[in-house]
């Protein structure tokens, strides 16, 4: 009658499940605009003035407080920061990530590659089309 069970659908959906269940609290004291997807994170919010750089400090905090908070750990060298505008403008604006007392700067870039899409600074997909030639180029070489 005690037969084993070997394969179970419902054993591989536990796991993405309960991550779901686990982080979706971690929006709940964020002052800004996120998207989550799996365990990726994207904070977002408009910055027209010092006081707005400073709002989104605080919600980089509170992200890390909820990590240390549930015993996780962030990969700092994963985060970055990407300021999307229609200008050349340039930021001095460092957004930084305190752990066990030390403050790394997060590395601020032109583009970055989100779900397999290079998004850039100008939400232009020329550097993702190009990324694409480039190894159509290395195929049929």
């Amino acid at each position: 009658m005690g037969k084993s069970l070997k394969w179970c659908p419902a054993r591989q959906c536990i796991g993405p499940t309960s991550l779901v269940l686990f982080i979706n609290d971690i929006v709940e004291n964020l002052e800004c605009q996120c998207y989550l997807y799996a365990d990726d994170m994207k904070l977002y919010r408009i910055i027209n003035d010092a006081e707005n750089a400073v709002s989104l400090q605080k919600n980089l905090e509170r992200v890390v407080d909820w990590t240390e908070k549930w015993l996780l750990k962030l990969n700092i060298a994963k985060c970055k920061v990407l300021r999307v505008n229609d200008k050349n403008i340039s930021s001095d604006k460092m957004y930084t990530i305190s752990e066990k007392g030390t403050d790394t700067s997060l590395e601020k870039v032109g583009s970055e590659r989100d779900l397999g899409v290079i998004i850039d600074n100008q939400l232009s997909f020329g550097t993702h089309i190009e990324d694409i030639i480039n190894k159509s180029n290395k195929i049929v070489e």
